[in-house]
Parts: C-alpha cells; sequence; structure tokens
C-alpha cells in the first residue's frame, strides 16, 4: 500500500512492482487532517490526479486507488474537533474525494476500483452517503486495527475483516543503525537522544508492555538487549495477527464477520534511524519482523492457535491455484524444552483442492501434553512442552511450506534450559562471491536465533528462528562481494535469554 501520508512514487517502483507481481493499494496524497474545498484548491488536486493517474494507470500492479488515508473516519469520529461543524466538513470532504477525484479516476481509468477512503466500507459507505455511520465495520470494505494495550501473542482477540488494510506494532531498529548517528552516552534508552527519535506518546512503555506478556527481560537489561527482545515481539505480534487474518479467508461468522482476502502489515520501509512500526530499516537492513514475514505470507502455511475455548486448532492455508489436488501431511511434533528428540510426532493428511483455508481440527493442548511422557515432570506439563508443526509433501520428506510453532505458555514461565551455547561452525563461499553458506550448532533448543553481519549490507535466508536441531545452515546474501574471513569476524548471535528459574 502506497500510503497517503507519503509521496507518489518512482516510475521505478511501480515498474519493479510489475516485474516482481506485487499489487498496490494506490491512495492519492492525502492523510489524517481535513482538507480546503475552495475553488483554488480543488483546481490544484484536479491537476495532480490527473498527472497521476495518467502516469500510473498503465501499469498492471495498480490494484485499487482510495482517495485518502483516515479522512472519513476522521471527519465520523471527531479526531479534529469537526463536531460542531460536521454538515459543513462533509460538505468539503465529498467535494473533494467524491466530486472531485472520484470522476477523474473513473474516466481515466475504467479498469479499476475507487474508494474514497481507508478505512471505509466500500458499497455500504456510498450508501450511507459517503461519510459511513462506522467506517471500520468488520462487515464492509477494510479496516485498520491497532491495540497497543492486550498481549498481541494471544491469536483470539484480532476482529474478523473483509481486509485489514493496515496493522502494525513498533519496535527499535538495530544498534549499528543508532551508533553511526550518535555519541556512546547516547545508546541508553533513557538518553536525550532516544527520547528525542520517540515519537509515539508512550512508545517506549508501550513496547515494554507488549514484551513483560511473553518475554523476560533481564534486569538492567542494555539498550541492545532492549531493540532485541522488541523485535522478537513486533515480529511475533505482526505473526499472530496476519496468521489470524490468513485463517478468516474461507469462514464467515453468525455477524457476517469473515472471508478476510487481504491482510497489509504498517509498515514496510522507514524514514529514519528511530522506534517505529517498519520491517525494514533506514538502510535496508532486515528486522525480525521482515524474516518472519517471509513465512507468513508463505503460500502454503501451517497455522496453530487457540480460539476463545482455549482450544488448540490446526487450519491449513493455500494461496496455489491447483489444477489438481495436492496431498500433504501436517506433522505435529511435541518438545521437551531439553531435548532435540520429539516426545511425540502425529501426521495428519490432508487434502489441497483450490486456495483457502482447511481447519484440521481442535485438540486440548493441555490434556494432550499432560499424556506425554516427558511433559509430566513437576506436573507443569505446559511449561516443560511446546508445538512444532510441520507440512509435507505426502509422498516424501519434501517440506513445502515454512515450519511453525505454538508455545502453551508464555516464554517467560517456561521451564527451559538456562543456557544455550550456539557457535558457528563453518562459513564457506556459495555459488558467487556475494553469498556465503553459514553453519551453526547448538548445545539445545534455542529460541530466535538471530545472527547479525556488522557492517556487512545483505540478508540471511532466515533469521529469528527455533532451533530445534543440534546444527542448521543459512545463506547470506551481500550485496557486494565479501571476504569469507571478514565476514566471519562481523558475526554476532543470539538468542533469547530464558529466565533465572529455568533449570
Amino acid at each position: 500500500r502506497v500510503w497517503g501520508g507519503g509521496i507518489y512514487e518512482s516510475d521505478l517502483f511501480y515498474q519493479m512492482c510489475d516485474e516482481l507481481g506485487i499489487l498496490i493499494w494506490q491512495d492519492m496524497m492525502f492523510a489524517c487532517s481535513m482538507y480546503p474545498a475552495t475553488d483554488e484548491f480543488l483546481a490544484t488536486v484536479a491537476t495532480e490526479v490527473i498527472q497521476q493517474v495518467q502516469r500510473l494507470q498503465h501499469h498492471p500492479s495498480v490494484a485499487v486507488w482510495a482517495g485518502n488515508n483516515e479522512n472519513e473516519s476522521a471527519l465520523r469520529d471527531n479526531w479534529y474537533g469537526t463536531q460542531a461543524n460536521f454538515s459543513q466538513f462533509k460538505t468539503d470532504y465529498i467535494k473533494l474525494y467524491v466530486d472531485t477525484i472520484r470522476p477523474i479516476v473513473q474516466r481515466l481509468d475504467k479498469t479499476r476500483s475507487y474508494v474514497t477512503s481507508s478505512p471505509s466500507d466500500g458499497q455500504e459507505t456510498e450508501k450511507e452517503g459517503f461519510v459511513a455511520k462506522n467506517p471500520s465495520d468488520t462487515r464492509y470494505g477494510d479496516v485498520h486495527w491497532y491495540q497497543y494495550t492486550l498481549d498481541l501473542w494471544d491469536s483470539s482477540i484480532f476482529p474478523k475483516t473483509r481486509f485489514t488494510s493496515e496493522y502494525g506494532i513498533m519496535s527499535l531498529p538495530s544498534i549499528e543503525s543508532f551508533t553511526n548517528i550518535t555519541l556512546p552516552g547516547d545508546l541508553s534508552l533513557s538518553s536525550e537522544f532516544m527520547n528525542s527519535r520517540q515519537h509515539h506518546l508512550g512508545g517506549y512503555l508501550q513496547i515494554t508492555l507488549q514484551m513483560q506478556y511473553n518475554l523476560y527481560i533481564p534486569e538492567n537489561a542494555d539498550l541492545e538487549t532492549f531493540i532485541y527482545l522488541s523485535q522478537i515481539n513486533q515480529a511475533m505480534c505482526i505473526k499472530t495477527e496476519t496468521e489470524s487474518y490468513r485463517r478468516g479467508r474461507s469462514s464467515v461468522d453468525h455477524l457476517g464477520q469473515g472471508l478476510t482476502m487481504g491482510a497489509l502489515y504498517w509498515q514496510l520501509n522507514d524514514v529514519w534511524q528511530a522506534p517505529s512500526w517498519s520491517s525494514l530499516e533506514l538502510s535496508g537492513k532486515w528486522k525480525m519482523l521482515h524474516y518472519f514475514a517471509v513465512d507468513f505470507f508463505s503460500p502454503i502455511l501451517v497455522s496453530p492457535s487457540v480460539d476463545v475455548s482455549k482450544q488448540l486448532r490446526i487450519h491449513v492455508i493455500s494461496d496455489l491455484v491447483l489444477s489438481t489436488s495436492m496431498e500433504v501431511v501436517i506433522q505435529l511434533n511435541v518438545y521437551n524444552w531439553h531435548s532435540f528428540i520429539p516426545l511425540l510426532t502425529l501426521n495428519y493428511p490432508c487434502t489441497l483442492l483450490e486456495a483457502g483455508v482447511i481447519d484440521l481440527g481442535s485438540w486440548n493442548s493441555a490434556a494432550l501434553l499432560r499424556s506425554v511422557d516427558g511433559c509430566r515432570h513437576g506436573g507443569r506439563p505446559q511449561e516443560n512442552c511446546f508445538f512444532y508443526f510441520t507440512v509435507l509433501a505426502s509422498n516424501s520428506s519434501t517440506k513445502l511450506g515454512p515450519d511453525n510453532f505454538y508455545f502453551p505458555v508464555p516464554l517467560h514461565s517456561i521451564n527451559g534450559p538456562s543456557r544455550v551455547n550456539i557457535q558457528v561452525v563453518d562459513v564457506v563461499p556459495g555459488k558467487d562471491d556475494r553469498e556465503l553458506i553459514v553453519t551453526l550448532s547448538s548445545d539445545g533448543i534455542a529460541l530466535y536465533v538471530w545472527l547479525d553481519a556488522v557492517g556487512v549490507a545483505g540478508h540471511f535466508s532466515h533469521n529469528g528462528f527455533l532451533q530445534v536441531t543440534n546444527s542448521t545452515q543459512l545463506t547470506f546474501t551481500a550485496e557486494q562481494p565479501v571476504d569469507v574471513q571478514d565476514f566471519k569476524s562481523s558475526l554476532k548471535i543470539r538468542s533469547l535469554p530464558f529466565p533465572p528459574t529455568a533449570s
């Protein structure tokens, strides 16, 4: 989504989206404000819209035009004190987005839909005179959904929408991004510099609250640890929310909610080095969220969740367009935190027929773990064990999508190992002078294993992962040719610290 508070992007951007098959929700550049409707202003708007639609309408990547970002909601919900003169502001709103922009778009591009605002109720908004009573009605159009005080690792709290075009949670960029623009004394969360970079009211408190729901935060944690934990939390929150929307694709509830056909997290890129909702840092470096997005948007995904009755449910999500059916096997493994060997492995055959979602059923997770030898120690099976899922081709061990996992209790409460040692075993050249193959070893199950090639621009094949084997291999693709020894010297590795009570 090209957001209405930003810019119309360059020709190169749209050309690349065409080539890569990326569809664009294109806002006009109006956002989060009430705009005038004078003849002079509307004339400049008409010129702008004509120029941009003529420039962009031939790009197949452009999927939909939107008049503005959040201005219908702002007007209806009195964000800017417009209620006292609502009729005048509504008249101006309709002049701008309905009477001026809409006919230009419809005349110059007859192939795409135009919606007046995002979020909006689509055709229902039009029926209600273009300013709906509830522009965020989940039964229509698109929704923006933000929540900073609830536990976003809880899959049962998210709305069931037709399309969620904006949702997000904050994290901090890497310590490397700050060291290039700061003095050493600035690298503290309480420093004047770090406070000046936080433009979201109460942002650090909200990030801390979110982390405390699920993660152990060491006493006197330094800024680098806080950054790492914030990126874990952001990645897990958006993973959980996105999978919830994807699972809702093929179902509708008794209130008419569901059939969710889109999820666009906020936001992709950044404009400076600061706490934000982005998955890419200013330099282009991948945050943990960006690595997670590769998996939670995978065309085939096994997705566990816990419903409102606290039952563990497993869904298989497919975006594939198949000419014939595809036979797959969903493998459920139960691991004890102290062993690489699964205590239980169950296989569930499944047939994928077309793009959609298959509900494999539900399990009482607590009862299942109580039945597994190796989980009952101390009468705390949910603290001793966790679930791990794999989707395989039915006739081979070939993985068809990313692995997934479910933790029965918050990670600050698990009975995990007191310490895990992860080491780089080997780094060897790949297929060219920009590719390197990294082999890691671990003496125990490790969570959110994070590799950082300090000073080397590029990205890993996967990162922030769960290590459930004693060895793993990953690929680093550098932006420029890189020496093996220089790269090896640049590597830093960390994993999630376990609470002091872990055994």
